[in-house]
């Protein structure tokens, strides 16, 4: 049986697709994080080889072509080390693309737009009707990922300790990250977020916090998300601007899917463009990239 293999790695899991020859799903698993900027080469490697080895004791057989579509493969250098790291793994024929890039294969199935991607982190990628791509953000947790899920979850630990200390006036944002991460008191501090270091799917868990609390009217969590808010709608302008197009754009990524009364103040701010949900997924755009591998 002819097979084509899926996968979407990210920094929160790491999910793949087997289809047969005509696009029907065979097996669908998931395992944990692969961003090799966040996670060792072990780490990585563990969590494809465990979607990997499960999608092939399916049919007993390699696929014909495979699709990886990671975080950091738009880097060259990581391209690299991601290609030494999945070469072991008995795909036979594979191609590693970023995660960015299979998302926007599946929200326009090939086609012009503008994906905006908010989840863990963000990005937003344009395409244009003559095939060129252009980026703007996505240049991960130490200098970007503006308006994210983990973003979002920074800036509400960096209010909780300025609460904490009397810096910033109010507690109740305190009192929920405090609670959320069990930290007692301040002796606590130190020991939660470093000793092992707090990971960034932990800080974009805070996010469901710093929003709900947001919708119940406490004024730093409604000025976190107003902040998030301003930030990805620069990075839609920003990508429109720069590659010269005024497209549908297509909203995705966990925080914009989670969240409805977060995504339609966003719609609000982005009312001058169509808004549509992608054609496909993440996963499926690596799918299809897939099958377009030749013989």
């Amino acid at each position: 049986m002819e097979t084509y293999l899926g996968i979407d790695g990210g920094g929160s899991k790491t999910r793949a697709l087997l289809v047969d020859a005509n696009g029907r799903p065979l097996h669908y698993s998931e395992s944990g994080p692969s961003n090799l900027n966040v996670y060792s080469k072990a780490s990585v490697q563990a969590s494809l080889r465990a979607v990997i080895d499960e999608c092939l004791q399916v049919v007993n057989t390699q696929p014909f072509a495979t699709c990886l579509g990671l975080a950091g493969a738009g880097n060259p250098e990581t391209g690299r080390k991601l290609e030494a790291i999945v070469d072991p793994l008995g795909l036979g024929k594979f191609r590693i693309v970023s995660d960015a890039e299979i998302a926007l294969e599946g929200a326009f199935s090939g086609g012009p737009g503008i994906l905006l991607i908010a989840g863990t982190g963000s990005v937003c990628l344009a395409k244009s009707a003559n095939g060129s791509t252009h980026q703007c953000g996505g240049w991960g947790w130490l200098a970007d990922d503006a308006g994210s899920a983990a973003w979002i979850g920074q800036r509400a630990l960096e209010a909780a300790v300025q609460q904490n200390d009397g810096r910033l006036e109010g507690q109740r944002l305190k009192d929920e990250v405090f609670a959320h991460l069990e930290i007692k008191d301040s002796k606590d501090i130190s020991n939660r977020l470093y000793q092992p270091l707090l990971e960034r799917s932990q800080l974009a868990e805070l996010a469901k916090l710093v929003l709900q609390l947001a919708e119940n009217g406490d004024d730093d969590a409604q000025l976190i998300q107003i902040s998030a808010l301003k930030e990805l709608e620069k990075l839609v302008r920003a990508t429109a601007r720069v590659a010269g197009i005024h497209a549908t754009v297509a909203l995705a990524g966990g925080l914009l899917s989670h969240n409805q009364s977060f995504r339609r103040a966003l719609e609000g701010r982005l009312s001058d463009f169509t808004i549509q949900e992608p054609e496909f997924n993440q996963l499926e755009g690596a799918v299809a990239q897939a099958r377009k591998i030749r013989k």
